[in-house]
């Protein structure tokens, strides 16, 4: 086994820091700052929707994001509620696992509007924890 093989034991400041960007994500989408959900993600990162081709590069992810809110007005009453966080090392940095749960309110009514999960790869970038790549995943599989 190489050094580069070997994964950096992660300390609770990193798994910390790594569910906070996991929340961030989550509010910034819920609230339509694009900037900020780009600034997520490193400078090559990439988002992979289901059954659809990633948006790679922060620029355009930024972009992605714009259009969403602009687009879909629908997600302006939309909440994503995120659970079940796993996250471990790798090689590259970390990887963490997670359910989402996407609520719709119409006025005093609630539904659920989808049940996903999310697979990432996650790398740090100027000493921050960042999505290099963002997966939805469905839970069914």
């Amino acid at each position: 086994m190489t050094a580069e093989t070997i994964a950096r034991p992660l300390t609770a400041a990193d798994k910390i820091e790594i569910q906070e960007l996991i929340s961030e994500y989550s509010y910034h989408e819920d609230t339509g700052n694009a900037a900020a959900w780009g600034a997520l993600f490193t400078e090559d990162g990439q988002f992979c929707g289901r059954n659809k081709p990633p948006v790679i590069g922060r620029g355009n992810l930024v972009a992605f994001a714009e259009r969403r809110w602009r687009d879909k007005p629908q997600v302006h009453n939309r909440a994503h509620w995120v659970s079940n966080i796993l996250i471990r090392a790798t090689p590259e940095g970390a990887a963490a696992q997670s359910y989402q749960m996407s609520i719709d309110r119409d006025g005093a009514d609630f539904k659920i509007a989808d049940l996903t999960g999310k697979e990432d790869e996650l790398r740090q970038e100027n000493g921050r924890w960042r999505f290099h790549l963002r997966r939805v995943v469905e839970l069914n599989r």
